[in-house]
């Protein structure tokens, strides 16, 4: 039995070789390869279709190996894809969004993957166990599962690094700089996601005001922020009319144009500052909802 479905995995993995390589000419003269991302594909491509040919071979006599390997491989390609693209959480668990490329390498590589390991591993159950009984097939299953292990924390440590983090710095004039750090796609694994908008909204506040005093001062001082999505730096002045109404400045432009007094065009520019932030650091995700 273990002979027809290598022979269905071997027929599979030429049609998926043949598919990707005709993927891979197609994308690349739209410049998939040339954005610095051709790595990533080049590795879900591997671990993805390209592996159903050489599992297949493997199991004509290792049928259980290759049941394991394309397993492996599937659970691989899950969460490589949904790790280095833009993707929603579901409870902690990365869920493909609704767009139609986050769906599209999941539908075609995992479930056809899936399939073809179940098969292997049902027909190579009857090898594991008379092998299990041999302590050197033992210590090789614990290597292999340990080496399985590493790859998990790999793959979950480059998922972690690629994590969008943005950094906002504000130095006040002539006091030492303060900065806040925030992960915007933090909320999407809160259940409480509003009160991860109110932290954020109390941070930033926290973080500009010391600055956005009133003063007799007309350099106030200046922000960077720093992201993935978009960032800036900013130099933070005030000017000051006849009448004693002031106001605040945003690298040469009013933030607003409405000449205030001093303390409510001081509390205008936090809360644009604030959401000039916010909005750019959640460009490229979905804002938090307030409660």
């Amino acid at each position: 039995m273990h002979k027809w479905v290598a022979t269905i995995c071997i027929v599979l993995g030429v049609f998926a070789t043949l598919g990707a390589a005709f993927w891979a000419w197609f994308a690349a003269g739209f410049g998939a390869f040339s954005n610095g991302r051709g790595s990533e594909y080049i590795i879900l491509l591997a671990a993805g279709p390209l592996s159903l040919l050489p599992a297949g071979i493997v199991g004509r006599k290792r049928p259980f190996l290759s049941g394991a390997w394309l397993l492996a491989g599937s659970l691989f390609c899950y969460f490589w894809h949904l790790g280095v693209d833009r993707h929603q959480e579901f409870v902690g668990f990365p869920v493909p969004g609704q767009a139609f490329e986050d769906w599209l390498p999941v539908l075609l590589i995992c479930p056809p993957m899936s399939l073809m390991a179940f098969g292997f591993l049902w027909v190579g159950r009857g090898e594991v166990a008379r092998r299990w009984t041999s302590p050197v097939y033992r210590r090789r299953a614990q290597v292999v599962g340990a080496a399985f292990a590493a790859a998990g924390l790999v793959v979950l440590g480059v998922q972690k690094l690629r994590e969008p983090v943005w950094t906002i710095t504000v130095t006040p004039e002539g006091q030492p700089p303060r900065s806040v750090r925030f992960n915007p796609r933090e909320h999407l694994t809160s259940r409480e996601p509003g009160s991860i908008l109110k932290k954020r909204e109390a941070e930033l506040k926290a973080l500009f005001s010391p600055m956005l005093q009133p003063s007799d001062r007309t350099l106030l001082g200046n922000s960077e922020w720093k992201g993935t999505a978009a960032g800036g730096t900013s130099i933070w002045t005030v000017e000051r009319n006849s009448a004693g109404l002031i106001r605040v400045l945003q690298n040469g432009s009013p933030v607003d144009q409405n000449w205030l007094q001093p303390v409510h065009a001081m509390q205008m520019a936090v809360n644009a500052a604030e959401r000039q932030i916010l909005t750019q650091a959640w460009r490229e995700h979905d804002p938090p909802r307030k409660d």
